[in-house]
């Protein structure tokens, strides 16, 4: 069973490794698909169970800790090794991991720590700070990585984050 907010949704998978699977989050996309991090990767929930994204995927660190969803579709991802995104299209699956190159930290993201700001920036925690990202400016990077990124730390005064 999944909790979003106060609502409940069941997903039978019958018996799996899920059953010992320590579940670190979930998150309803604007497609109403249900992603659930876990300690062992990514899960997409279907009705008659799941699909499991995994290395084997493209994805870096199977540990996800956090997720959120811009607005041009794609979701973040927080892991135990730093910030992935996933493009996720019919007829692909593209994981991008972020690291030192990109201005991202390569440490642990905390467990639902996550948020879509309503100018479109994705802010996540990690024991290092705050990440901000601006996935617009992004997307437009010529070498691929991140051009607006910014790491606070925990001595920055909260009027410093404007929206949260």
């Amino acid at each position: 069973m999944v909790f979003l907010r106060q609502e409940a949704k069941h997903f039978m998978v019958g018996r799996s490794s899920l059953d010992t699977e320590k579940f670190n989050c979930a998150y309803r996309d604007s497609k109403g698909r249900i992603w659930v991090g876990t300690q062992n990767g990514l899960l997409l929930m279907r009705g008659d169970g799941y699909r499991r994204f995994s290395q084997r995927d493209g994805l870096r660190n199977v540990c996800i800790n956090s997720l959120a969803e811009d607005g041009l579709g794609q979701l973040w991802i927080g892991t135990a090794f730093g910030i992935e995104k996933l493009r996720l299209t019919d007829q692909d699956t593209l994981f991008v991991s972020y690291g030192k190159a990109a201005g991202m930290p390569e440490t642990l993201m905390c467990e639902r720590a996550a948020a879509v700001m309503p100018d479109g920036k994705v802010w996540m925690a990690s024991t290092e700070g705050l990440v901000c990202i601006e996935p617009k400016l992004l997307e437009k990077s010529a070498k691929g990585y991140a051009s607006k990124v910014l790491l606070l730390n925990s001595h920055c005064p909260s009027a410093t984050l404007p929206g949260l």
